[in-house]
């Protein structure tokens, strides 16, 4: 017999680990659980009427909540914005829910698509609204094949052709003699174009579109929303307004909670001195933030609404090594966003100077990584963004950031390599 081992993610599960771990840093359980979630989809033998993934996210501001949502709608369909984002605070009243699953049949804002003069407003959950990503995505991708090209040139024949001997295929044509054998071929032509279009339409009876969904501080909803989210998670379906059935079959559903924050801010500010700048005491302060932010998710939420959770994650507070890695990836994202702008510029750092924007950035670490991102903005976008205005940086510079000790103190300096010739 050989001893089988199940801990060990597939090839496709691996892929999406190392892409995410990449770009998230410090949070790699949450990420791990999230894989592991995705290996049982990929598997075929999840629940076929649940969701993919339920998962509520914990934890203090800045460490990656919303991030985790951007990162997995880049990696399944291309773009950090390609995720359906509903932001609970502003569904605090219960009348509010109808932009979510429609208004009810002879109110304003009903949605009748069989209705092209009064079509009301579409439910932002909607099957079209959150599988349109996923769609769009493959339609991005069809675009780039030949057999895409082949039909679509194919099409634009018969549509000519078709005005030709038909006009709209309503019988114009230019004798009685003509109008029989015109008539089947213009019928022939509009079969075999609608053909074309059908097999790159949306279709979610043919097709699976994945899909996924973000509900940012759920705490801050109306029992009205919690009751709507109740039902997604326990059927994995809901029924709007005008009676058509969203699935959610083949969705991730984040949700992200403040519950807790004033505890989990209060522990790091009491906790500064333990190393949040030495990357110590980071473990210490993880198991207190959990066990704070758990006890006081009981108070808020219903046990039944955080009994259909597949995970309940309590992100970590980063340590001052993360926010060094974290420094590195924004940097690289300044770099990508001037080389898109057609202005590429190398950019080295002196550690020194990694090391006093972090510490800039970790004065206040209940803030995560969003200081850190502040930071940057003003130490080194906008010192760039006046150099490249005033033509001292030009496109394919080469720029050194050093830390210089000048009128009695250290600040930030930027130099430019000059070509040997």
């Amino acid at each position: 017999m050989r001893k089988l081992d199940p801990d060990k993610f597939s090839e496709e599960a691996e892929k999406l680990r190392e892409f995410m771990r990449a770009r998230i840093k410090g949070q790699d359980k949450t990420i791990d659980d999230l894989v592991d979630m995705f290996d049982l989809y990929n598997s075929g033998l999840k629940d076929p009427e649940k969701p993919i993934y339920i998962v509520l996210f914990l934890g203090p501001s800045g460490v990656g909540k919303t991030l985790m949502a951007e990162v997995l709608a880049e990696y399944l369909f291309g773009s950090r914005k390609a995720f359906t984002k509903v932001a609970c605070a502003q569904y605090s009243e219960p009348h509010r829910v109808a932009d979510l699953i429609g208004s009810p049949p002879g109110y304003v804002g009903f949605y009748d698509p069989s209705d092209p003069m009064h079509r009301g407003t579409e439910p932002q959950l909607s099957q079209w609204n959150i599988d349109r990503h996923d769609y769009l995505s493959r339609m991005e991708r069809l675009k780039k094949s030949r057999k895409y090209t082949d039909d679509k040139k194919r099409e634009a024949v018969l549509f000519d052709e078709l005005q030709k001997i038909g006009g709209d295929g309503r019988g114009i044509f230019r004798n009685r003699d003509d109008r029989g054998k015109s008539g089947d071929r213009a019928t022939e032509i509009s079969k075999e174009i609608v053909g074309i279009r059908i097999k790159y339409a949306y279709d979610p009876e043919k097709n699976i579109y994945r899909s996924v969904l973000l509900f940012d501080e759920v705490e801050k909803a109306y029992e009205t929303l919690h009751n709507l989210l109740l039902e997604i998670m326990d059927k994995g379906t809901i029924k709007l307004a005008n009676g058509d059935v969203t699935r959610f079959n083949q969705s991730v559903i984040l949700m992200t909670s403040n519950v807790g924050s004033k505890q989990i801010s209060d522990i790091l500010k009491g906790r500064r001195g333990m190393g949040f700048k030495h990357g110590e005491g980071v473990e210490t302060v993880d198991k207190e933030i959990y066990s704070r932010a758990s006890e006081e998710l009981y108070n808020v939420f219903r046990p039944e609404f955080l009994g259909r959770f597949n995970r309940i994650s309590v992100f970590r507070p980063l340590s001052r090594e993360i926010l060094l890695q974290i420094f590195d990836w924004l940097i690289q994202e300044v770099v990508a966003e001037m080389v898109a702008k057609k202005f590429p510029v190398f950019l080295k750092f002196d550690q020194e100077v990694k090391e006093f924007v972090v510490d800039e950035a970790s004065d206040r670490p209940q803030s995560g990584a969003r200081l850190l991102r502040n930071k940057i903005s003003k130490y080194i976008r906008e010192p760039l963004g006046r150099l490249k205005n005033r033509g001292e940086v030009k496109a394919n510079d080469v720029v050194l950031v050093k830390f210089e000790e000048g009128s009695g103190k250290k600040k930030i300096v930027f130099y430019k390599e000059e070509s040997a010739a």
